[in-house]
């Protein structure tokens, strides 16, 4: 009788493990981080003590940790611009090993306007950041690198900062960059060719010299028309068998297009991608992020608009292409995907895939009837493109932080990353509450990857059975492996998970269990 007893009490904490295992609603606010925040649990803002503080990069240390990098004033009247970069400790707290109080303002006195745009983490725990600047009034990439304790790096270009040097006719703006994992930066935005801006692409070495490697070029860049007017470098990825992607707009009469650029790992272009490395897709818009899936496929988000040159009106607007370029007629409707959800301009700017092949999407919405304010949006696909209702109800969430939202034309760009657990964390700017700019944090729950589908129907059959699903969790509790899990067991014809190895994956992958 006490055996029964302990088998029943084995069971019982078992579902219970399980259900505790189970985190809060998808795309609600993640109640441990910032639990004092003034905005309320979930919602941080941040200050760099002057105005306008903007944030355009997050990153997720292996830690936990969190980084946010932008640039804030160095003066009360704006004059000049620092480098401003935040860490936080898991829980939201700024992290006082780094740099003492968990913040750092560098101010470049060669360049006093930079930008930062871009960051990335190093394996050794180093931070690389990328912006634009300009020393001799000409628009230059600016790198600086920071050790694991927020100083500059002095083994990295000229005492942590790194100068590009003069690309194209007038200079190059730089909107974003990209690690190799052998060290070396890619850096990637527009500057003017013969006639017109084009996609321009500079690469470093990991101790920041320009790298003439790079297209046997003595800059280390490349310079290229993609569409005869107007193109601009928004993203860039290094694939797992070192191609580069680029992605961003281009225009031709007005008409913004989605574009990308596909480039071997010696900056040669990809005549395999596309048309002759290529990739012009025809919405009324432009890339402003790009990702790359496990099998090769990329997705594009930005936005589109219900009407050319109506940008102000736009959706989120999300596309996915083959490897090779072709369009995956497989994902939404033809290859794209369009959602209203704000009440008037809405853009994608941040894109990330679950290991699961769901789709976050980070960006703004707005929240009034004409363009004067927006919030943080994220929505989340299913891997065939449908807004995945699990998520918030919906598929999507809007979260307004500050006091009034942002001002839409001017909004910063909402970065997401995602964490090993399904969490997720948008960072961005959003209004103090002395009317100016702060780099502002959200957190969601996300649930593990894959955990829509967990329930204590452990072999699939749609039905919770003590014969099959009970005794196989009983067994799983007491500390069996293997056929011993499922032997014995009578299984009813429409389960799908009859085997050990079916079973645990399910376990580990969906429900979030440890397991050996």
């Amino acid at each position: 009788m006490n055996a029964i007893k302990q088998t029943i009490a084995t069971v019982c904490a078992s579902f219970a493990a399980l259900a505790i295992a189970t985190p809060g609603q998808p795309g609600t606010l993640d109640a441990s981080w910032a639990t004092l925040s003034a905005q309320g649990a979930g919602k941080l803002l941040t200050s760099f003590g002057n105005s306008n503080d903007v944030a355009n990069a997050l990153l997720l240390q292996p830690d936990g940790k969190v980084i946010q990098v932008g640039h804030c004033n160095a003066s009360t009247n704006g004059s000049v611009l620092s480098v401003c970069i935040a860490r936080f400790l898991p829980g939201g707290a700024l992290d006082t090993s780094f740099n003492a109080t968990g913040q750092i303002k560098t101010t470049y006195a060669a360049a006093p306007e930079f930008g930062p745009v871009g960051a990335a983490l190093r394996g050794d725990g180093k931070l690389v950041v990328a912006g634009r600047c300009a020393p001799a009034a000409v628009g230059q990439a600016c790198l600086l690198r920071y050790t694991s304790s927020g100083a500059l790096d002095s083994s990295f270009g000229n005492a942590g900062i790194a100068l590009g040097g003069m690309i194209g006719s007038t200079g190059m703006s730089i909107y974003n960059m990209a690690l190799q994992p052998d060290g070396k930066i890619i850096v990637v935005g527009t500057c003017q060719g013969t006639t017109t801006y084009d996609f321009c692409v500079q690469r470093f070495t990991a101790d920041g010299a320009i790298d003439t490697g790079f297209n046997a070029s003595a800059t280390g860049s490349l310079v290229l028309d993609m569409n005869a007017n107007f193109d601009y470098a928004t993203s860039a990825l290094v694939q797992s068998d070192g191609k580069i992607v680029i992605a961003g707009g281009c225009s031709n009469g007005g008409v913004y297009l989605y574009c990308v650029l596909r480039l071997l790992a010696n900056g040669s272009i990809d005549s395999s991608f596309g048309q002759s490395g290529k990739l012009l897709a025809t919405p009324s818009g432009g890339a402003q992020a790009v990702a790359v899936q496990p099998d090769g496929k990329l997705i594009l988000a930005g936005q589109c608009a219900h009407t050319v040159g109506q940008f102000l009106k736009g959706d989120f607007c999300i596309l996915r292409f083959n490897a090779n370029g072709a369009v995956d007629s497989g994902f939404g409707s033809a290859g794209q995907v369009l959602t209203t959800v704000g009440n008037y301009g809405n853009m994608a700017y941040s894109i990330a895939v679950q290991p699961d092949g769901r789709i976050v999407v980070a960006g703004s919405c707005g929240n009034g009837g004409n363009n004067s304010a927006a919030d943080i949006c994220v929505q989340r696909f299913t891997p065939e493109g449908a807004l995945d209702t699990t998520f918030n109800g919906t598929g999507y969430v809007i979260t307004p932080i500050g006091s009034g939202g942002f001002y839409f034309l001017y909004s910063p760009k909402p970065a997401v990353a995602l964490y090993a657990d399904g969490r997720i964390m948008v960072g961005s700017s959003c209004p103090g509450g002395s009317g100016d700019y702060d780099f502002c944090s959200v957190r969601y729950d996300g649930g593990p990857f894959g955990y829509r589908a967990c329930s204590n129907d452990l072999d699939g059959d749609g039905r919770v059975l003590a014969t099959t699903d009970a005794l196989m969790l009983a067994r799983v509790a007491l500390g069996m492996t293997g056929g011993a899990v499922t032997a014995g067991i009578s299984f009813p014809v429409e389960a799908s998970r009859t085997s050990w190895t079916a079973v645990r994956d399910y376990l580990v992958n969906q429900c979030g269990m440890a397991l050996p």
